[in-house]
This record gives structure tokens, sequence and C-alpha cells, in this order.
């Protein structure tokens, strides 16, 4: 017994498969699932972003690597910053001034040398021994100003001396030039004097001894200024005493009336 092909075109077959889904659906209540909804397009781009942002920190770092030295530079190459606090200006009273006095006077015999440092502690002026500063004032000044003129006459001395020296060498280098044969000039003179060790020891004397007075020179001007300035802080010191005067006898005034007026009221 043979099987009967059935002959269904695919026209039929689409609308017999659409019938049976309708059916299906009729009879069942359970609602057709819900196709999967494609991600979001934001979270694609937040995702890139990510992958953006790492690969650039990425090269970043290895540029930064590539660009920052592994050793310091050279002192030389770069110029050294200072960051040392600036400096503040120390007390007076802490001040200690160098001498320049050496320990052994570049040339011997001369005197009258000035610590500049001992020198600055006698002349200092504070508010609190403004008297006494009056007092030693004139003590100071007669002090200092003898030493200066002390060492200017010494200055004077070395100075002649160097004079004659001088005028010894002159004669003696133009006789040796005379005698050697050779051309005399001046210039040729006045070279053999200034080569002549003699006359280098002789003008460092004149050249330390003018320095030793010209030192006690200005502490005598300083001593000036000091004696100006003790004069200005007197003024200042009696104008603030007559207004403390003023003040108190004001107020005396005012108790006297205050007393006159309650003694008219009592009787």
């Amino acid at each position: 017994m043979g099987t009967a092909e059935l002959m269904v075109d695919e026209d039929e077959l689409a609308q017999m498969l659409a019938e049976l889904e309708e059916q299906t659906a009729g009879e069942s209540n359970v609602p057709p699932l819900a196709e999967p909804e494609p991600p979001a397009a934001e979270s694609d781009e937040a995702t890139l972003l990510a992958e953006v942002e790492s690969v650039l920190d990425s090269e970043s770092d290895a540029v930064a690597a590539e660009v920052e030295p592994t050793d310091p530079p050279a002192a030389a190459e770069s110029p050294a910053v200072s960051t040392a606090a600036p400096e503040v200006a120390p007390n007076v009273d802490m001040i200690e001034v160098a001498s320049p006095q050496p320990a052994q006077p570049a040339v011997t015999g001369l005197k009258y040398y000035l610590d500049p440092g001992a020198f600055s502690k006698d002349i200092l002026v504070t508010e609190d021994r403004l008297d006494a500063c009056m007092v030693e004032q004139s003590g100071l000044r007669s002090h200092y100003g003898a030493q200066a003129a002390y060492a200017e006459a010494q200055h004077d001395r070395v100075e002649a001396k160097f004079k004659v020296l001088e005028a010894k060498l002159y004669d003696e280098h133009r006789r040796n030039l005379t005698a050697s044969g050779e051309k005399v000039t001046e210039k040729a003179i006045e070279n053999a004097v200034r080569m002549d060790p003699r006359w280098l020891q002789g003008m460092s004397a004149v050249i330390e001894a003018q320095t030793i007075s010209q030192v006690n020179r200005n502490a005598v001007m300083a001593l000036n200024d000091r004696r100006d300035m003790l004069i200005q802080l007197g003024a200042d010191r009696r104008d603030e005493m007559k207004g403390q005067l003023r003040i108190m006898e004001r107020s005396a005034n005012s108790e006297r009336m205050l007393k006159a007026v309650a003694n008219s009221r009592a009787g």
C-alpha cells in the first residue's frame, strides 16, 4: 500500500504556520518572550573612553620617563638656587666687628692702630644708658681725637723719611746708569728706582701709616655724629618730660576744681 504525498507550496505552508501561532497565542496566557535589547550606546562610549584614557596615560608615562634625566644635572650646567631664608639684621648689642688690625703689623714700628670692634662698643648709644653716653662723650672725643692727631703726625714723619730715601735712590741709580755707559734718561732712572726693593718697602710704610691715620680720622667723625645724635635724643626727652608735666598739671588743676565744687556744695 503506497503513501500519498501531499504537495504543499510555500505560501500555503506559511499561512498554516501563522494560523497555528494565533491559536496557540489565544490558548496560552504566557506573554511572548521579549527580544533582548541591544546594549546602550552610552555604555559602549564609556568603555571606549576608558580604554583611550588608559592608553594615553601609559604613553604619557613613557614620554616622561624619556624626558626626565636619570642623573641629576651638574652644578656647572644649572645654577644653584639659594633656598636660605632672608637674612635678618642682628641686634646691635650682638654685633662683633672683626678688627682689620693684623696680628703682626704689616710695617714694624708703626703705632696707633684702632680696633673697630672695641670702638663700636665704646660709642654705642642706647635708650637705657642715654645719661651715661652723654657723660662719656667728651672723654671719648678727647681720647680718639688725640690718637687721630698722633696717627696723622706719624704718617707725616713716615712720608718725609720716604722722600729722603727716594731722593737717595734716584741719585744712586743715576750714578750706576752713568757708570755702566748706558743712555741716562729720567724714565730709565725712575724705572730703576721703582724696581728697587728699598723703594717698595718705603712706599708700603707710607701706605700703612696713611691707612692708620684715615681710620682714626673716621673714628673722630663718628664721634661727632654721636654728639649730634645725643643732642637730638636729649631734646626729645625734654619734650616728653614737658608733656608729662603739662598732663600732671592739668590733672592737679582738675582735682582742685572738683574739691572746690564739692566744698561749696557741702557749705
